[in-house]
C-alpha cells in the first residue's frame, strides 16, 4: 500500500545502538542496492552494518591507518577506500568481502578518492600534490597527474566521464583529459584557495554560451562543451571553458569567501553561498546578480533546492533553504530572492539541510543536537528528536529507501526508518566507543 508523506516521521527512541569504531568515524555511505551501510574510521577500519535490522555484519580490516574516504561503485560490487598510511583498498563487496588489491604510490596522506563512471577506474588526490588514475583490474597506477604544487583537496569528474577537474591549495583548478593524460586547461586567476568547483550541466550550456558571444541553438560546435564553474576565498566566483582555459567571465559580488555552489536544474541561474552572511542568485546569461540576498545574522552553513510541485500551495514553483549559524532556516524564492518565511526552532547553528524526496518536508539538523523535521506547508517543526549527545553535522536520505542518516561529533551515525506513521525508531547506531 502506498504511504502518505505525512506518515514519513521519524520519531525515538531507538531500536538499535551499534558499537563498534574506536575512534572518530570519518565517513557513512549507504550501499546503492542493499539495506546495508558502511563505515569508515580512524581506528583504520571499515566496518558493515544491515541498517534494517541494526545488526553489525562484518569488519573489512587492512589499513594501518586512519581511514579517509569510501565508496561504492555505481553496482555496489566494489568498495573502495583510502587512508592516511598512503594506500587505496579496492574491496570485493557481497561474497567473499576481501581485498582484492592494494593500490600504492602516493608519498602521503590520501583525501579522497571516487570510480569513474564506467567503474573500471579509480582516481584519488593526495597531501602529495598528485592525482592518479588506477586500473581496477590489475590494480596498477596507470598514470600520474602532476601539475599542483600543494595538497590536492578535491577531484570532479564531469558527467560524461572525458574530464576531471581537480582544486588545491596552491590556488588554482586545472582541468585533465582522461583520454590524453594531459591537462587541458589551469585557471590560476583565483589568489587564495579553491573552496569549490562545479561541472555546469548540459542545461547550463545555453545562457553561458549567450553571454560569451557563442549561437545558443544547441549547436556544440557554437561554443564550450564543458564548463567549469570556481568558488574561492578570494570571493570570486569563474566561468570558465574547460577545454581552454578561458576564464569566460567572473561574478563579483561576495564580501567574504565563496563557500558553496549549485546551478539551477534548467541552468539559467547559479545560486552562491558565502561566509558574507548572503545568498546570490545569479543570472548566467546576463552576467549578474539577480539578487542579493541577506540572507542569516552569521555565516550562511548550508543551502538546498527544491522544485515545489504544489506543496508550497500556488507559490513559486522553485525555491532554495537555507540554514545558518544564526539559528534560523530560511525559504526563499529561488527566481525572485524574496524570502518568502523562516522556520524557528533550533537553538544552535543548523549545519544541515535535506528535502525530503516527495516534497512535503524538510529535515535539518544542528549544533542543538537535534533533528527536526519540518512541514513545509504548515510552515511549523512536526517533530523534534534529540538525536546525538553533541553536535550534529550532517543529515541525508536514502536515494530508494525510507531511511534517513545522521552523523555527530559524538562519533556516531544513526539511521531512521520513515515507513511506520510517526514511529521514527532509530534501525541503527554506528557509535564509536574510544578516542585515542
Amino acid at each position: 500500500e502506498k504511504r502518505q508523506p505525512a506518515e514519513w516521521i521519524p520519531r525515538p527512541p531507538e531500536r538499535y545502538a551499534l558499537t563498534g569504531h574506536r575512534a572518530p568515524i570519518t565517513r557513512v555511505v549507504f550501499h546503492p542496492v542493499w539495506s546495508v551501510m558502511a563505515s569508515c574510521s580512524e581506528d583504520s577500519t571499515i566496518k558493515i552494518w544491515d541498517y534494517e535490522t541494526g545488526e553489525f555484519e562484518r569488519s573489512l580490516k587492512g589499513h594501518t591507518d586512519s581511514v579517509q574516504d569510501i565508496a561504492f561503485d555505481k553496482t555496489g560490487k566494489m568498495l573502495v577506500s583510502c587512508s592516511a598510511d598512503m594506500s587505496i583498498k579496492v574491496w570485493e563487496f557481497g561474497g567473499s568481502y576481501a581485498c582484492v588489491k592494494t593500490l600504492k604510490g602516493h608519498d602521503h596522506n590520501i583525501s579522497s578518492v571516487c570510480f569513474l563512471p564506467s567503474g573500471d577506474a579509480i582516481l584519488s588526490a593526495s597531501r602529495d600534490h598528485t592525482i592518479k588514475l588506477w586500473e581496477v583490474a590489475s590494480g596498477y597506477c596507470v598514470h600520474t597527474f602532476r601539475g599542483h604544487s600543494e595538497w590536492v583537496r578535491m577531484v570532479r569528474v564531469s558527467p560524461d566521464g572525458v574530464l576531471f577537474a581537480s582544486a588545491s591549495n596552491d590556488q588554482s583548478v586545472m582541468v585533465w583529459s582522461l583520454q590524453s593524460k594531459s591537462v587541458k586547461a589551469t585557471l590560476r586567476e583565483h589568489e587564495h584557495v579553491v573552496e569549490c568547483v562545479e561541472w555546469a550541466p548540459d542545461t547550463a550550456l545555453a545562457p553561458i554560451r549567450t553571454e560569451a558571444g557563442h549561437k545558443a541553438n544547441g549547436d556544440l560546435g557554437a561554443g564550450p562543451t564543458h564548463v567549469v564553474v570556481s568558488g574561492s576565498r578570494d570571493k570570486m566566483i569563474k566561468i570558465w571553458d574547460a577545454l581552454t582555459g578561458t576564464v569566460m567571465f567572473s561574478l563579483i559580488g561576495h564580501d567574504n569567501w565563496v563557500r558553496g555552489l549549485r546551478f539551477h536544474p534548467r541552468g539559467k541561474f547559479l545560486v552562491s553561498v558565502a561566509d558574507d552572511k548572503t545568498l546570490r542568485v545569479w543570472d548566467i546569461a546576463q552576467r549578474r546578480c539577480a539578487k542579493t540576498i541577506d540572507a542569516h545574522q552569521h555565516f550562511v552553513t548550508s543551502v538546498a533546492g527544491h522544485k515545489a510541485n504544489g506543496d508550497l500551495g500556488a507559490g513559486p514553483t522553485h525555491v532554495v533553504v537555507s540554514g545558518s549559524r544564526d539559528k534560523m532556516i530560511k525559504i526563499w524564492d529561488a527566481l525572485t530572492g524574496t524570502v518568502m518565511f523562516s522556520l524557528i526552532g533550533h537553538d544552535n547553528w543548523v549545519r544541515g539541510l535535506r528535502f525530503h524526496p516527495r516534497g512535503k518536508f524538510l529535515v535539518s539538523v544542528a549544533d542543538d543536537k537535534t533533528l527536526r523535521v519540518w512541514d513545509i506547508a504548515q510552515r511549523r517543526c512536526a517533530k523534534t528528536i534529540d538525536a546525538h549527545q553533541h553536535f550534529v553535522t550532517s543529515v541525508d536520505f536514502h536515494q530508494t529507501a525510507p531511511y534517513v542518516i545522521t552523523s555527530s561529533v559524538d562519533l556516531s551515525c544513526k539511521v531512521y526508518s520513515w515507513i511506520e506513521h510517526c514511529s521514527g525508531l532509530t534501525v541503527g547506531t554506528v557509535r564509536a566507543t574510544y578516542i585515542y
